[in-house]
């Protein structure tokens, strides 16, 4: 991710639509965790603490991140241990881990392996310890956005579902996430790419924001009790057994 990109991210994390769903996904998913009291919580990838706020809830939580821009930014807002770290060559203490999230990362162009980085986070984990996997879906979307955002690919489902079994995770649960909202996002990616257009973040309507932000409240809680059939983004819950 370019420097300005972390910037923007910092700046939107707190208010932005799309991240604050995607944190009520994600605490629906992880409150129903057998996590311990004390969890120890691995955040790959973990940007600039965006997750961090949630994750704490659940229990004590480190980032591995390699980005320095993204470590200072992270140290600016949150009290978390984050260390300097290149997922391609980055192991995990082993058993180390009751929880390791891989948040929207593995799409990035500088992983040379997801294969490779999703068996070294499990190898982190302890035994019966839990994988959570964000990543962008649907590689028919892919356009002047996902470029601006440095990414190598969006997933099939399938495909994330199969290299995360593969890593000696199984699959608890694999859903579609933004449901409501993917005829909007998929109209105005083609159109962007249509256009050559590479970021529209920044223009976003306040209104919009709003409006996006309680159909995305209705989603997570339907996303408690039902897997979403289709969707911008794709979530893969597995365990290590």
């Amino acid at each position: 991710m370019k420097k300005e990109e972390y910037q923007l991210m910092a700046d939107q994390q707190q208010w932005h639509w799309w991240y604050q769903t995607k944190r009520r996904y994600l605490d629906q998913l992880l409150r129903r965790l057998d996590l311990p009291p004390k969890a120890k919580i691995l955040d790959l990838g973990s940007g600039v603490g965006a997750n961090f706020p949630l994750l704490r809830r659940f229990g004590s939580v480190s980032g591995a991140e390699y980005s320095k821009e993204g470590r200072e930014l992270t140290r600016r807002y949150h009290p978390e241990a984050v260390v300097a770290a290149d997922l391609n060559t980055f192991s995990p203490k082993k058993n180390e881990y009751d929880l390791i999230t891989i948040l929207d990362v593995l799409y990035h162009q500088n992983i040379k392996s997801d294969e490779a980085v999703l068996k070294k986070a499990v190898t982190g984990l302890k035994n019966g310890g839990y994988l959570v996997v964000t990543d962008c879906a649907h590689p028919w979307l892919f356009g002047p956005h996902d470029v601006s955002n440095m990414a190598r690919q969006r997933y099939r489902k399938s495909e994330l579902e199969q290299k995360v079994s593969q890593s000696g995770c199984k699959i608890l649960r694999s859903s579609y996430l933004f449901g409501f909202s993917f005829p909007l996002f998929a109209g105005t990616r083609l159109f962007q790419r249509w256009k050559g257009i590479s970021n529209d973040a920044e223009s976003q309507n306040d209104w919009l924001n709003w409006l996006l932000t309680q159909v995305g409240g209705l989603e997570a809680k339907i996303f408690r009790y039902l897997n979403i059939p289709l969707g911008s983004s794709i979530v893969v819950l597995a365990q290590k057994v």
